[in-house]
């Protein structure tokens, strides 16, 4: 996965789940879709802010010793606040995607999605990521669910027994 700059793997079991959380909305797209993957198996807009375009982000992966994705002309160039007024979708997919760090957090990203102010315009936000690498995403701490499909959801992560799909719903 390293090497092809992929952070999720697109299973069957998996993309049987993800469609079934999706089926129910009129508009889902995807954010982060990186290489597009997933979305595209979804038959689901995908977008990405396109951010390891960036010659910079390129250098500092370069210095990490990790390749960087080549963006698929069918992934849209969109950040995630951009894409949501663009779209106006019902439900929003994201697939390890991190989130915003800010001043305390152990973890996160710079650039990362600011969950807390997209989450409230959605009906549904679905997350595949990992409790521990995904632990700081502020909105953790808002009820949702877990779904655990017990080794069929394949990430970059070096504890993959916490790979889960995190389900956020508003009424």
């Amino acid at each position: 996965m390293h090497n092809y700059p992929a952070y999720v793997l697109p299973t069957t079991e998996l993309l049987d789940v993800l469609n079934d959380l999706t089926a129910d909305y009129e508009k889902t797209i995807e954010i982060g879709a990186g290489t597009g993957s997933i979305g595209r198996l979804l038959g689901i807009k995908m977008t990405d802010s396109h951010l390891q375009a960036d010659k910079k982000v390129q250098l500092l992966y370069a210095l990490q010793g990790q390749p960087v994705n080549k963006y698929p002309l069918d992934v849209v160039k969109l950040d995630v606040l951009t894409a949501c007024r663009r779209f106006k979708p019902d439900c929003v997919l994201g697939c390890y995607v991190t989130h915003l760090w800010r001043e305390g957090m152990s973890s996160g990203n710079m650039y990362g999605v600011d969950f807390e102010r997209i989450l409230p315009q959605l009906k549904r936000l679905i997350l595949v990521g990992n409790l521990r690498t995904h632990a700081d995403n502020p909105i953790m701490a808002i009820d949702h669910m877990d779904i655990d499909l017990h080794g069929d959801i394949i990430t970059r992560s070096d504890e993959p027994e916490l790979n889960k799909i995190f389900v956020w719903d508003n009424a």
